[in-house]
C-alpha cells in the first residue's frame, strides 16, 4: 500500500512515501528544487537518539526501514538554516500488509536564520542554483580577468 504526507515551512518540504517494508522521505525547497545531499535524521518512536542518519540523493531522497509501530520523526537539514522535520505514523498494518497505511496528521516545520544574516530574504534555491546577480558578477570578472591577462602578455611582448 503507498500513503504519503506532505509537509513544509519557509521552502522546505518534506514528502513521506510509505511503501511496506520502507518509507521514502523526498525532502525539497518550495520552488521544488531537492535537498540535494542534505542531513537526515530518523528517530524511532519515543526516542531523542537518531534511529538512523545519512544524506539526501541528488533528487533529495532517503530511504529508511521502520522496526516498530509508532511516530517515527524525519529531520532535514542541509546545513545552511534550512530544515524540515515531519512525523509519520507507522502501524502494526505496515509490518503485515493487512489495511491500508495511515499517516499522522502531527508534523512540524523551521526555517532557522541567523538574524544578522539573510534578513531580508528567504534562500528558497537549491544549491545546485546560482542567483542571477551571482552569475553576472562572475561574467563581468571574467572578462576583466581575460582582459588583464592579454594586457599582461601584450606588454610582456613589448
Amino acid at each position: 500500500m503507498l500513503g504519503f504526507k506532505t509537509a513544509g515551512a519557509h521552502g522546505v518540504h518534506i514528502e513521506l512515501l510509505i511503501h511496506p517494508p520502507s518509507v521514502t522521505a523526498k525532502a525539497y525547497f518550495s520552488k521544488n528544487a531537492p535537498m540535494a545531499q542534505s542531513g537526515i535524521s530518523v528517530y524511532a518512536p519515543g526516542s531523542e537518539k537518531p534511529f538512523q542518519t545519512g544524506n539526501t540523493d541528488p533528487q533529495g531522497n532517503f530511504v529508511f526501514l521502520p522496526d516498530q509501530a509508532g511516530t517515527w520523526k524525519v529531520v532535514a537539514d542541509d546545513g545552511m538554516g534550512h530544515k524540515g522535520t515531519s512525523q509519520v505514523e507507522i502501524t502494526k498494518s505496515f509490518f503485515t500488509g493487512d489495511e491500508q497505511m495511515t499517516v499522522s496528521d502531527t508534523h512540524q516545520h523551521e526555517h532557522e536564520q541567523q538574524a544578522d544574516l539573510h534578513e531580508d530574504h528567504h534562500h528558497e534555491h537549491s544549491h545546485e542554483e546560482i542567483p542571477m546577480l551571482y552569475k553576472i558578477i562572475f561574467g563581468i570578472s571574467l572578462i576583466f580577468g581575460i582582459t588583464g591577462f592579454f594586457y599582461g602578455l601584450k606588454r610582456r611582448k613589448s
